[in-house]
């Protein structure tokens, strides 16, 4: 790569590697129904580059931070999904110099993970009369993936999945900025990809 690359490369993915226990676990011990449990859990702070970033005047014009497993919320991880977010704000809010430019972009991806889901509206499947009708004229077929072709194109079939071609599941998107007014909700349609230039980011 050109040195501009190099540079480019470098400022897209910032680590936490000027942090003394970078890299380093511990042992969280707690009870859980009464059983002692062990946790393995970062030793340093997995904070560490964008704490100082912030206290210094530092941070990018645009930011990204996605949460390790055990902070992202995620079904097969609920441990500190609240506090991440938590720990975000206070950081922010902690240099007001920082926080008067910034506009603090919280969201999530498609599917899973412990927050509002809601399924989308869907085109009706002629093979299961439940699911409403059509005009004999429409073929819905073609808006649905069925197990039986999935299959036919070599995937496995424990992987292969039946289902509606549409709309994702819908996921909440969080605006926290001094800006900004609470109780403001806006429950139009949009399509992942008109955030994915900005989600979970940090613009100032």
């Amino acid at each position: 790569m050109s040195d501009k690359e190099k540079q480019l490369f470098q400022n897209a993915f910032t680590t936490n590697i000027g942090d003394p226990d970078y890299h380093n676990l511990t042992q969280l011990k707690y009870k859980e129904k009464g059983k002692e449990q062990e946790l393995e859990v970062p030793a340093g702070d997995i904070f560490h580059q964008f704490r100082k970033d912030v206290n210094e005047g530092n941070l990018p014009t645009i930011s990204w931070l996605a949460g390790p497993q055990k902070f992202s919320d995620h079904p097969s991880a609920p441990w500190y999904g609240a506090w991440y977010l938590s720990e975000i704000l206070d950081i922010l809010t902690k240099n007001p110099e920082v926080w008067q430019k910034t506009i603090f972009i919280i969201t999530y991806d498609e599917n899973d993970g412990y927050f509002d889901h809601v399924p989308p509206f869907s085109i009706s499947d002629n093979k299961l009369p439940g699911t409403g009708k059509c005009m004999p004229e429409i073929d819905t077929e073609i808006e649905h993936v069925r197990f039986d072709n999935e299959v036919k194109q070599g995937i496995p079939a424990n992987q292969a999945r039946e289902g509606a071609v549409g709309l994702g599941f819908r996921v909440p998107m969080i605006i926290a900025s001094p800006w900004s007014r609470g109780g403001k909700v806006c429950s139009q349609l949009f399509e992942h990809t008109s955030i994915s230039s900005i989600s979970g980011n940090i613009l100032q």
